[in-house]
């Protein structure tokens, strides 16, 4: 075993042979450790600041929607890295590029894309209604589905009117993620529910629902979302335990009678949330070879003056003039002067700043919390960061103390509490205090994830838990880390699962298999494939040849030339009749048949009849639609609301869709009306209610009504973002 010796330092990412970083932060992405891959030893690279490139500006390319040709899977297994992170600092600084605005999040969780997030809130606030309703026993079970109109287990309502409900417990609950995503959720005595889920770009989610309470379950039989009223009958049990309620480890707190009225006016203020979002939306512009923002009106709040400008991060930027870094924040004010060598983004409200050839860190109001002083180190994550002196690594808290003083050879960032550490070539854990919880003894091992770690003992792996006890004795040719509570392990070339009790709830015996999607998880045999659930049950046999993993409750299955749908019963409800399907997307799936393109929504039933040569999924009620060489677009009814008639059409986004004309471009709302007739170069998507634009060789801005709010004069400019992320330390 080896060790990656030397980490990106602004984002812990392992560097590569020759000193090249990867593309992603791997303490950011929180890749799992694959099972097949020896790591090799890289000789620590010197850090160096990062280099900005010339923005470039999006070229339009001519929308394909490409048929779906499933490939079986083929899990590429890499053995877990044997090293430790060892942060390598940043590149040269290299001009922003110009393509669509990608702002550096400081972690980005894999569960939490915001459109994944929003159906969660959604999801979480219909059961949390549960919540507040009654103090019961139970755990939550399945059935969800609660906003989707078509699904089959959802009855003809029975009651029309709220049942009041006299509960001490109606009143108003929260949940603030680690990613500062707030979900609030207001009862009411008239049996009618409030959900508001606030999302770090500004944006809001709101849904109403009116139910019925017994003293073990909620009964849903209405609910209003984005305007649509869907009635319909579905039963949940829940559990909650005086204010605080457990949902699949989710947990919601009761606020306070006398703090009600002060949270609802203000959702997003320091109670109880970890983050504060001013609405401040800006772009990066460029003239010439200098760099700024701009806010909706034109005005330059960072003047266009800097040599190279960073990416918002927690309410700060970092900009460069002659060869010094400094901090402003959103309005453009200096927080930190530009005295700097170099400096990285904000992480959990602290910064790593170069001067000289040493390390430190900053806070968001510019004190020196750690003077630079070491050699490397690894942003915050967690509370923790990792840094290196004299050639050894240690960890620091938020404060700046030296929680492990720099002792180690190597060692990982902390995860579920837990961090691994490296003397010579053995390896064990450490604990957030610093305690050796697992003396190294181990030739390799892995971050926990659900409560679990794997460890290498002579080439077999096997699992820990976070007292150091061996769940499972090393015993297995390759494994993976926990997913939704089960494991993929083998035995040879056999492949089973194991739960995070360390029980082996199928027994190697598998050619290939998935991980667990919507608890459900598909197999092969020989060249056949089938479906298991979480009890190992193998709930459709394999005799497909090809199986999807479930998504909305269906899987795309294919026997022969010809795919279709089942249910997680196994029960065939989209008959394999067609030459090629999609997954669902806004509850509709593209088909394929005869070499035409239509669609069908979850019953089977087609919605549009297979008659054109091309189209997209649904994205905001509408999708595009292709016959012959022209582009149209069509809504949920199947209903042409733009005859094909464009030489090119995007995806609608933020309720407007971009059109093309031979090379000039316009936008057109959801009814289908041109705001914005064809005759721009150029131009992009709207965010925030704005799209750039381009004219000739100048960019600028206009807004929904096609007025240009900043004229036409910049060299390049990039997409509006919210800069106002500002982070807010946890309350003592």
């Amino acid at each position: 075993m080896s060790d990656f010796a030397t980490v990106c330092a602004s984002c812990g990412t392992p560097v590569g042979q020759g000193g090249q970083a990867p593309q992603q932060a791997a303490y950011m992405t929180q890749q799992q450790p694959q099972a097949s891959q020896q790591p090799q030893y890289q000789q620590p690279q010197q850090p160096q600041p990062p280099q900005y490139q010339q923005p470039q500006a999006p070229q339009y390319q001519q929308p394909q929607a490409q048929p779906y040709a499933p490939q079986p899977l083929q899990p590429q297994y890499q053995q877990p890295p044997a090293q430790p992170y060892a942060p390598q600092p940043q590149p040269q600084y290299q001009q922003p590029p110009m393509q669509p605005y990608a702002p550096q999040q400081p972690q980005q969780s894999p569960a939490k894309e915001k459109g994944k997030s929003k159906t969660k809130f959604i999801v979480l606030g219909i059961v949390a209604v549960v919540v507040v309703a009654v103090v019961v026993a139970g755990i939550l079970t399945n059935g969800f589905g609660l906003f989707g109109g078509d699904d089959p287990g959802i009855k003809d309502p029975v009651v029309k009117d709220p049942i009041k409900i006299d509960s001490p417990v109606v009143g108003l609950w929260r949940n603030v993620d680690d990613f500062g995503v707030i979900t609030q959720y207001q009862f009411k005595e008239d049996g009618t529910c409030t959900l508001a889920a606030y999302y770090k770009d500004g944006t809001e989610d709101v849904l109403t629902s009116k139910f019925r309470v017994t003293a073990t379950d909620l009964t849903l039989y209405e609910r209003v979302y984005e305007g649509e009223k869907i009635e319909g009958e579905k039963t949940f049990p829940f559990k909650v335990t005086g204010d605080k309620f457990d949902f699949d480890g989710e947990i919601l707190t009761l606020v306070p009678a006398e703090d009600e009225a002060m949270v609802l006016a203000n959702p997003r203020d320091k109670y109880p949330p970890v983050v504060e979002t001013f609405s401040k939306n800006l772009a990066l512009v460029t003239l010439g070879s200098k760099y700024g923002y701009v806010d909706e009106t034109g005005k330059e709040v960072i003047p266009v003056i800097y040599d190279a400008v960073g990416n918002f991060s927690e309410g700060m930027v970092r900009v460069t003039l002659n060869g010094k870094a400094g901090y402003l924040d959103y309005t453009g004010k200096e927080i930190v002067p530009l005295k700097y060598d170099d400096g990285w983004p904000f992480y959990e409200g602290m910064a790593a700043v170069k001067l000289g050839t040493k390390y430190g860190f900053i806070d968001v109001t510019g004190k020196e919390v750690v003077s630079p002083k070491y050699d490397n180190f690894l942003s915050f994550k967690n509370g923790f960061a990792l840094v290196k002196t004299a050639e050894k690594w240690g960890v620091i808290d938020i404060t700046g103390k030296e929680i492990v003083a720099p002792k180690y050879d190597g060692m990982a960032v902390f995860n579920e509490g837990m961090a691994w550490v490296r003397i010579g070539e053995k390896r064990g854990f450490i604990d957030a205090t610093g305690k050796e919880i697992v003396s190294p003894r181990y030739d390799d091992c892995a971050s926990f994830y659900e409560g679990l770690a794997r460890v290498w003992t002579a080439g077999k792996i096997g699992y820990i838990d976070k007292t150091g006890k061996e769940v499972i004795a090393p015993k297995y040719d390759k494994a993976d880390n926990l997913r939704d509570g089960f494991a993929r392990v083998w035995v040879g070339d056999k492949i089973g699962y194991i739960d995070k009790t360390g029980k082996e709830i199928v027994a190697p015996k598998y050619d290939d298999a998935a991980y667990f999607y919507e608890g459900m998880a598909r197999v092969k045999l020989g060249d056949k494939w089938g479906v298991i659930d979480s009890t190992g049950k193998e709930v459709v046999a394999p005799t497909y040849d090809m199986v999807n993993n479930f998504n909305d409750g269906l899987s795309r299955v294919q026997a022969g030339t010809k795919v279709g749908f089942i249910d997680k019963t196994g029960k065939v409800i989209v008959e394999l009749k067609y030459d090629d399907a999609f997954n669902f997307a806004e509850g509709y799936s593209r088909v394929k048949l005869n070499g035409k393109f239509g669609f069908i929504d979850k019953t089977g039933k087609e919605i549009v009849a297979p008659k054109y040569d091309d189209l997209d999924n649904f994205s905001g009620g509408i999708a595009r639609v292709k016959l012959g060489d022209k582009w149209g677009f069509v809504d949920t009814t199947g209903k042409e609301i733009v005859a094909p008639k464009y030489d090119g059409v995007l995806n609608s986004q933020d309720g407007m869709a971009r059109v093309r004309i031979g090379e000039k471009r316009g936008f057109i709302d959801k009814t289908g009306k041109e705001v914005v007739a064809p005759k721009y170069d150029d131009a992009d998507s709207y965010f925030f209610g704005m799209s750039r634009v381009k004219m000739g060789t100048k960019w600028g801005y206009i807004d929904k009504t096609g007025t240009e709010v900043i004229a036409i004069k910049y060299d390049a400019a990039n997409n509006f973002v919210d800069t106002s992320l500002q982070y807010v330390p946890p309350a003592e």
